[in-house]
């Protein structure tokens, strides 16, 4: 019997090998993942207006957390982690000890970690109204900036009246 075997190369990451990791992602490049024309144009300007305040911790990526323009997105499999000689959950491992001594679980975050763990779930509804104009003439088309808007869980985009400036 042969039996297939199909890498996929770029996605494998630590986290699916390893119980916790914390990927380490700098705002800039997450903005600049989300500016493709692919992804939604709505994550590509809560980052780039708001940054981190963007995201919802208290419902989502716990475990994760910011240090200036860096975030740390906590993928775990529940498991503690050891630090010092002690247990921690990794949910509140941060909250505990420094980047410095979480060393030893921390790895550079790579595109697929933002598209894995950044997401329309994740972050707070956007404003639509006050982000609308700004999309339009970063070149983003209505039909684009519309589907978007509707991957939000429960978006509110088609209760809102946009009019053209």
């Amino acid at each position: 019997m042969k039996r297939l075997i199909r890498k996929i190369y770029g996605t494998t990451t630590q986290a699916m090998t390893k119980g916790t990791m914390f990927y380490r992602l700098d705002l800039k490049d997450i903005i600049k993942y989300f500016s493709k024309s692919s992804e939604n144009c709505w994550l590509w300007i809560l980052f780039k207006e708001l940054g981190f305040e963007a995201i919802d911790f208290e419902n989502n990526l716990f475990g994760s957390f910011t240090d200036d323009d860096e975030i740390y997105v906590c993928v775990t499999d529940n498991k503690p982690i050891w630090v010092h000689g002690k247990s921690i959950s990794p949910e509140y491992a941060a909250d505990k000890y420094s980047v410095e001594e979480l060393s030893k679980y921390i790895v550079e975050g790579t595109d697929y970690i933002i598209h894995r763990y950044i997401t329309e779930h994740e972050v707070f509804e956007p404003d639509y109204e006050l982000y609308y104009d700004d999309l339009i003439d970063a070149g983003y088309s209505e039909d684009k900036i519309e589907k978007d808007a509707l991957k939000f869980p429960d978006s509110k985009f088609a209760e809102i009246e946009i009019s053209p400036e």
